[in-house]
């Protein structure tokens, strides 16, 4: 009987051995379930944040070349606003050189008026001996 009394013991105590077994592999199969659900959900966000760098990455290369593009853009305008600011004064600078030629000229002009009207003065009879001097094939004197 003791020995029955012992072995029903044993059967119990092997029993709630087991039961608790029982309960933590449960337990662990959760777990191990659980954490191969957050590990897929993991891989996904990794999947996921892996497409939208590269996303990001094209983006930052069309915005570097954009700005390349602006860039070149800008480097063309300066140029041209330089060659043109050249020109500016190259064209300035020939204004200036025409308007003192013009001012020679007319200077030039009023000497000849001058001239003109200091001869006119003199009178027509000077003209007229000129005129009759060279009727008779002489030169005119100096």
């Amino acid at each position: 009987r003791e020995d029955a009394a012992r072995s029903a013991r044993a059967v119990d105590q092997a029993s709630a051995h087991a039961r608790r077994l029982r309960g933590e592999l449960e337990e662990a199969r959760a777990v191990r379930l659980s954490m191969a659900d957050r590990m897929r959900d993991l891989e996904a966000d990794l999947a996921e944040a892996r497409a939208r760098g590269a996303e990001l990455e094209r983006g930052m290369r069309e915005t570097e070349a954009a700005v390349d593009a602006l860039l070149g853009k800008a480097l063309r305008l300066e140029d041209m606003a330089l060659a043109s600011a050249r020109a500016a004064e190259a064209a300035a600078a020939a204004r200036d050189r025409k308007a003192l030629q013009l001012s020679d000229m007319a200077a030039i002009v009023r000497e000849l008026q001058g001239a003109l009207a200091r001869a006119e003065r003199r009178g027509d009879g000077v003209a007229a001996s000129l005129g009759a001097e060279r009727a008779c094939g002489g030169e005119p004197r100096p």
